[in-house]
C-alpha cells in the first residue's frame, strides 16, 4: 500500500482593503476588499459583518448603517483552511451633509403658444430650496412649478437645487420650444435613440432630450423644412442624418439614431421601478477606471425594497456608488410600500381582534374588535395609552405610524351609567327622567303620543333617529341622553253659509298662534306640560271670481285651557307658607306678651 502525503502547506489568511486600517468613513462607506492570502488558495468566504457575505477573492463593499463591524475571510486549499478576524475592524460614521445633485424634468418639451409646462425636480441628496429659470426671464421657486409660456421661441431651462452644505445647478439647453400657430398644418417626427437623456436638435436648433427611449417633435408645414438631424450626449459619438422625407399634415414619420460610446469609456443603464427614482437614471457614460454615484429616492410612503448591480443584490443602499469602472454595468431599483405596526395588547376578561402584532402598509384603515368575555362589558379603551371612548369596532384612520390598542373589562354591572329621557308636551316617554342602567345592561324606551298628538322625531345622544316608537340601548358602557318629540296631528270644525250676490270666493288657510288668558287649575292637570296656543280665525284671502256666491271657509282649533301649574310651579308656595307662619309665629309672641303686661298692670 503506497500512501500519498500532501507537502503542500496550510493557508494563511490575509486581506486589506483600499483605505488605510482600520478603514472608516461616513456612510454609505464604499470599500474594495483585497485578499493577500498565501499557499494556492481555492475558495474564499467573506463575512462583512453586516449580514452580507461574498465567496469572490476580492470583492467590493458598500456599508449603508452606522456603526463599528468586524470582518473575517476564510481560506481553503488542498490542506485545509484558515480564518482571519478583524474585531472591530470597519467604522462607518454620521454622513456629513453634501451638496445635492440637481436635476428635473418635464411634462412636455414643445407646443403651440400659449401653453404651460409642468416642471417636476428629480434632484438627489435633500436639497430644502429650489432656483428655476424658464429662459423667458422669470423664474421661481417651487419645487414643482408650472409655468406659461407665451410667446414662440426656444427656451433654455435651468434649475439651482440647494441645501446647508451647498448647491448644484443643472442646465437643459433650448430644451423648450414654443411654437406659432400661424401656418395651421403640423407634421411630426418620433426620433427614436438607445441613450436616454441624449440632446436631438434640427438643423442645430434644440429639440428636447430623450427620455424613455424617443422624443416627439412637432413641425409647421408651412415654414422651412428642416434637412438634417443630431442626436448627441457626452461620452458618446453624435449621430448626424439628413431628413429625406418629411411628413404631411399630422402624419408622423420616425427617425432613429444608435449612439456607440466614446472608446476608453463604459456605459451604466440605471433603471427604477414604481413609486421612486433612481438618478441619474438611463444609460450613464463613465470614463475608464473613473467612479460614477447614484442616488436612490423612494416616494413618499415607500421604502427602496432592493437595489441590484449587475442582476445581484447589494441590499438597500439610497447611494451606490461604482468605483474604478472597467465595464459596462446594470443597476436597477425597487420599490414596495412601508408597513407600520398596531400592536393590540391583551387583557383579562376579553379579547382584542386582530390580536399580537398586525402589519398595516402606509395609508391603509385598520378595525379592531373590542370584544369583552360573558359577563364583562368593556370599560375603557386606550390608544397609543391615550382614553377613548369605549367603543367595540374601532377603527384607525390612514395610518402613517406605528400604533398600539388595549381595553380594561369590567364585570357587568359593577358600575353604572345614566341615561336622561325627557319629551315634550303631547306625549311622554318611559322610563322617564335619569334612569340608571348597570355597566353591560340594555333597556328600552318606549314614546306615547297623547290623544290628538303624534310622535314627530327621537334624539339619541343629539342625533335623530326618526319618529322610533321604541329605542332599546344596548350593551350600555356609557351615559347618554333621549329625546322625544310630539306634535298635533291636526285640527278641524267650523262651518259657513251664504247667500247674495257679490260675486266672491272667501277662503281662510294660514293659522295664526297667539296667546290666550290662563285658565285656574283643572283637576288632572300634568305638571309641566305645554304652552297654549290657538288658531283664530285669520284675515281672509278675497279672491274674484265669475260666479255670484260667496262662500266662507274657516277652520279653528282650540285646544283646551291647560292649568295654571302649567305655567307657574307649585314649588314657590313651600317658602311663602314657611315665611306665614314664621310671622304668625311673630305676632302671636308679641300678642301673648301684651296680654301679659295687661294683667300685671290690672293687678
Amino acid at each position: 500500500m503506497v500512501q500519498i502525503t500532501s507537502c503542500q502547506e496550510l493557508p494563511v489568511a490575509c486581506f486589506y482593503t483600499n483605505l488605510p486600517a482600520p478603514p472608516s468613513g461616513p456612510a454609505p462607506l464604499a470599500l474594495e476588499f483585497h485578499d493577500c492570502s498565501d499557499s494556492a488558495i481555492l475558495t474564499w468566504n467573506w463575512d462583512f459583518g453586516d449580514g452580507n457575505t461574498s465567496t469572490v477573492q476580492s470583492p467590493s463593499h458598500v456599508y449603508n448603517q452606522v456603526g463599528t463591524y468586524t470582518v473575517s475571510l476564510t481560506v481553503t486549499n488542498a490542506t485545509g483552511s484558515d480564518t482571519e478576524i478583524k474585531e472591530g475592524y470597519v467604522h462607518v460614521v454620521s454622513p456629513e451633509p453634501l451638496p445635492p445633485t440637481a436635476y428635473f424634468s418635464t411634462n412636455l418639451t414643445s407646443g403651440f403658444v400659449p401653453f404651460e409646462v409642468s416642471f417636476t425636480d428629480q434632484s438627489s441628496g435633500f436639497p430644502d430650496t429650489w432656483l428655476w429659470t424658464f429662459g423667458d426671464g422669470t423664474n421661481s421657486t417651487e419645487r414643482n412649478p408650472v409655468h406659461l409660456y407665451t410667446q414662440p421661441g426656444f427656451y433654455t431651462i435651468s434649475l439651482t437645487a440647494s441645501n446647508s452644505a451647498g448647491s448644484s445647478t443643472y442646465t437643459r439647453p433650448d430644451y423648450i420650444e414654443g411654437m406659432s400657430e400661424i401656418g395651421g398644418d403640423k407634421g411630426y417626427f418620433l426620433v427614436h435613440s438607445n441613450v436616454n437623456g441624449a440632446s436631438v436638435s434640427f438643423n442645430g436648433a434644440g429639440k428636447g432630450l430623450i427620455e424613455n427611449g424617443t422624443l416627439l417633435v412637432t413641425v409647421d408645414l408651412t415654414g422651412t423644412p428642416y434637412t438634417e438631424f443630431t442626436v448627441a450626449k457626452e461620452g458618446y459619438y453624435p449621430s448626424n442624418q439628413p431628413i429625406t422625407s418629411y411628413p404631411s399634415k399630422d402624419q408622423t414619420i420616425d427617425l432613429y439614431a444608435t449612439l456607440a460610446p466614446l472608446p476608453g469609456t463604459h456605459i451604466i443603464n440605471a433603471t427604477a421601478g414604481s413609486h421612486g427614482t433612481i438618478v441619474p437614471s438611463g444609460d450613464v457614460s463613465v470614463q475608464a477606471g473613473g467612479s460614477a454615484s447614484f442616488s436612490v429616492t423612494p416616494a413618499q410612503g415607500y421604502r427602496i425594497a432592493d437595489v441590484k448591480v449587475d442582476s445581484l443584490s447589494v441590499g438597500t443602499p439610497a447611494l451606490y456608488v461604482f468605483f474604478n469602472v472597467t465595464s459596462n454595468h446594470t443597476i436597477s431599483a425597487e420599490f414596495q410600500k412601508v408597513n407600520f405596526t398596531i400592536t393590540a395588547i391583551p387583557s383579562e376578561n376579553g379579547t382584542i381582534i386582530p390580536a399580537g402584532i398586525t402589519e398595516v402598509p402606509y395609508m391603509e384603515s385598520p378595525s379592531f374588535q373590542i370584544v369583552p368575555n360573558d359577563g364583562f362589558f368593556i370599560a375603557g379603551l386606550f390608544v397609543d395609552g391615550v382614553s377613548v371612548t369605549p367603543v367595540d369596532l374601532y377603527t384607525f384612520s390612514s395610518v402613517v405610524a406605528d400604533h398600539n390598542i388595549s381595553a380594561v373589562f369590567l364585570p357587568s354591572g359593577s358600575i353604572t351609567f345614566s341615561i336622561n329621557a325627557v319629551a315634550t308636551s303631547g306625549g311622554t316617554i318611559s322610563p322617564s327622567g335619569t334612569v340608571n342602567v348597570p355597566a353591560g345592561g340594555n333597556i328600552t324606551f318606549t314614546m306615547t303620543a297623547t290623544s290628538g298628538n303624534v310622535l314627530r322625531n327621537v334624539m339619541v345622544d343629539g342625533n335623530s333617529k326618526g319618529a322610533l316608537p321604541t329605542y332599546t340601548f344596548s350593551n350600555v358602557i356609557a351615559n347618554h341622553t333621549i329625546g322625544a318629540t310630539f306634535g298635533p296631528t291636526g285640527g278641524g270644525g267650523g262651518g259657513g253659509g251664504g247667500g247674495g250676490g257679490g260675486g266672491y270666493v272667501v277662503t281662510t288657510t294660514a293659522p295664526t298662534t297667539v296667546p290666550t288668558t290662563q285658565a285656574g287649575d283643572t283637576e288632572g292637570f300634568e305638571s309641566g306640560k305645554g304652552n297654549v296656543t290657538e288658531t283664530p280665525t285669520p284675515t281672509p284671502t278675497i279672491t274674484p271670481e265669475e260666479s255670484g256666491t260667496m262662500v266662507a271657509v274657516v277652520s279653528t282649533t282650540v285646544p283646551p285651557a291647560q292649568p295654571f301649574g302649567s305655567h307657574f310651579s307649585l314649588y314657590w308656595l313651600v317658602p311663602l307658607l314657611v315665611a306665614i307662619l314664621i310671622l304668625a309665629a311673630i305676632a302671636y309672641y308679641y300678642w301673648k306678651k301684651k296680654q301679659q303686661q295687661e294683667v300685671l298692670f290690672e293687678e
